[in-house]
């Protein structure tokens, strides 16, 4: 765990936002945990939260920078990470998509507000919130909190404040939808609900999870992350086994990073 910690408050609505990065921040209390990346380019959100917390995360990024929300990544169709995707997104500001696809795989755009942030995930995500599933034949899912932007291909890239960011598909692990969300400059990793440092993680069978697959995606980002090594030059003594600070973090969608 990085010991870069400078910020760690809870504002008024009691969210607590912690520093992990320069430019990188969890927000903690608004169901799954959020990660921001923030720049000159605006703000670049890793889950959504909950739709009752969406007020309270939009104040709480408002005073970490006065830069507009961009992105909003979902990493999975949970209702605790999708939640405040609608709110958000309309607190936002698009901007032209740095999302890198291949070649004659077309981006879907479902939003219906040309200026909000856009909302991106897998597009797996967009058809579990899209079935009918609530009473009357219709989704539990409100349109606004839909993506905006799909993809369909095993990685997806970005660059945003002069930093790449990988969001990698994970077929099969909690859900059929899941994306790990990796900040390569940052050397930070959004797990969502893969990981629950709280309990178990939750293999939901009925939404395509697994048990090989969400072992699949743990192991994947454990090959990820690397963890801080021991000091060099101390082969005596007693800080002779001490470890350097830093090392890759992972968020959880809940609980501790």
């Amino acid at each position: 765990m990085s010991g870069v910690r400078v910020l760690a408050q809870r504002n008024g609505a009691g969210l607590e936002i912690l520093q992990i990065r320069p430019n990188f921040y969890m927000i903690v209390g608004a169901s799954a945990n959020i990660g921001a990346q923030i720049g000159s380019n605006g703000v670049v959100l890793a889950n959504a939260g909950s739709a009752e917390a969406s007020g309270e995360v939009v104040a709480a990024v408002a005073k970490l920078t006065s830069q507009p929300i961009r992105y909003i990544i979902d990493t999975s169709a949970d209702l605790d990470v999708v939640g405040g995707n609608g709110k958000i997104a309309k607190a936002g500001r698009n901007i032209t998509s740095f999302a890198v696809g291949p070649v004659g795989r077309a981006t879907t755009i479902a939003g219906s507000d040309a200026d909000a942030a856009r909302v991106l995930s897998h597009e797996k995500v967009l058809t579990r919130m899209r079935l009918p599933t609530g009473s009357g034949g219709t989704s539990p899912f409100p349109s606004e909190m839909w993506p905006s932007e799909t993809f369909i291909e095993r990685r997806r890239t970005m660059y945003f404040n002069d930093e790449g960011i990988e969001i990698l598909h994970q077929p099969a692990a909690h859900t059929d939808g899941d994306t790990i969300v990796f900040f390569r400059k940052s050397d930070v990793i959004v797990a969502g609900n893969m990981i629950d440092t709280d309990r178990f993680p939750v293999i939901d069978l009925a939404r395509g999870g697994s048990l090989k697959g969400e072992i699949d995606a743990l192991n994947r980002v454990i090959e990820m992350a690397i963890p801080p090594g021991p000091f060099v030059g101390l082969p005596n003594g007693p800080n002779a086994s001490a470890r350097q600070q830093g090392g890759t973090d992972v968020l959880p969608g809940h609980g501790r990073i």
